[in-house]
């Protein structure tokens, strides 16, 4: 990791996408998951700015908040409002529901959530929907790209 704490530069990124992200369980423990979920997103923004970063696009959650009473949404929202202490001219943070695709590895659990919000789909609140991977992918690199000044967040309804 020497070369990302310091050392010389050897890149320069304008731009970054950060949709790292796993589950508690996957992760095996809540400190686990908030290495991948919080700290590694801090990492990336950190050293990306000190490249010359002007924006940064993170994939978070529905419901993230740093107050929040669950374990997972309180993490989001940690690496929300730490992100914007970095110092990013341009902050995106997209708050999906439900993200639908292909996944490597099973999550019956999240088959079922999908299938069902699919099935229900005009019953469903848009802020509820299931969001596509690649929508998700595609709204951030517009995001990252456009730069625009400031924060901004899209709900998931928005994405």
């Amino acid at each position: 990791m020497k070369h990302l704490t310091g050392g010389e530069s050897w890149w320069r990124a304008d731009a970054v996408i950060c949709a790292l992200g796993t589950t508690i369980r996957k992760a095996g423990s809540q400190a686990a998951f908030r290495e991948v979920d919080h700290e590694l997103p801090l990492l990336i923004a950190k050293f990306c700015r000190e490249q010359g970063a002007r924006s940064y696009a993170l994939t978070s959650s529905i419901g993230a908040k740093a107050s929040s009473s669950s374990f997972y949404l309180r993490t989001k929202g940690e690496t929300e409002r730490d992100l914007e202490a970095i110092g990013y001219p341009s902050l995106t943070i997209l708050r999906p529901s439900v993200i639908g695709g292909l996944r490597s590895e099973s999550r019956p659990m999240e088959r079922f959530s999908v299938s069902l919000l699919e099935g229900l789909r005009p019953l469903v609140p848009r802020r509820y929907r299931v969001i596509q991977a690649s929508r998700i992918a595609a709204r951030l690199l517009e995001s990252a790209l456009a730069a625009a000044p400031g924060r901004t967040i899209y709900e998931s309804e928005e994405i």
